[in-house]
């Protein structure tokens, strides 16, 4: 059911994913895949995931916390990916899914919002007349599921990139942390200034 809901929020046309939700990585399904590629790729997610703690332009922050990880059962040394912080257990809200659908066999993995995705279920009971002839009730037991997703909430997929792909990624990143930088000094200079 996860990977449905995943399907329709990819494929989703009111709100498509942005350019900076769209991670490039090493293919890390691929058995074949060297040792660099591989390194490659775990940094890049680490760094994507760490990004989202922080308030840019680019995406909503989520706290590490607040974070669940979904990655295809093919995706290699999922272990050595979680493992991001000795504070934060990241393995505790991974998730697996046989695919993303059809249309996304690049996806390799998700890092969304625990809000992004809900799933309810509505549970009603109804209770038919009293029958004289059997003296009895028939009761009536109904759930309806109902799921959805939400678009303004943080998610980042990483798809499976080629190598021009994979560089854009990376300079992406270098720029981010330039902006960031730029950001917390502002702040910084902000807050120095006194208001009258």
């Amino acid at each position: 059911m996860v990977g449905k809901i995943i399907d329709r929020a990819l494929k989703s046309e009111g709100a498509s994913l942005q350019k900076t939700q769209e991670i490039y990585i090493p293919d890390i399904r691929d058995f074949r895949l060297d040792e660099k590629s591989h390194n490659c790729a775990i940094e890049i997610i680490q760094k994507a995931v760490r990004f989202l703690e922080f308030h840019l332009r680019l995406y909503n922050a989520c706290s590490l916390n607040d974070l669940i990880f979904i990655f295809g059962i093919g995706a290699q040394n999922l272990d050595e990916i979680m493992n991001m912080s000795t504070v934060y257990d990241a393995q505790k809200n991974l998730l697996k899914v046989r695919n993303f659908g059809k249309n996304n066999s690049d996806v390799i993995g998700l890092a969304m919002s625990k809000k992004a995705i809900s799933i309810d279920d509505f549970k009603g009971t109804g209770l038919s007349d009293f029958d004289l002839e059997s003296l009895s009730t028939k009761i009536f037991f109904h759930i309806w599921q109902s799921s959805s997703f939400r678009p303004f909430e943080t998610m980042i997929v990483f798809k499976a990139g080629t190598d021009d792909q994979i560089n854009q990624t990376i300079e992406m990143y270098e720029n981010v942390n330039r902006m960031k930088f730029q950001k917390e000094a502002e702040e910084k200079a902000l807050k120095s200034v006194k208001v009258l």
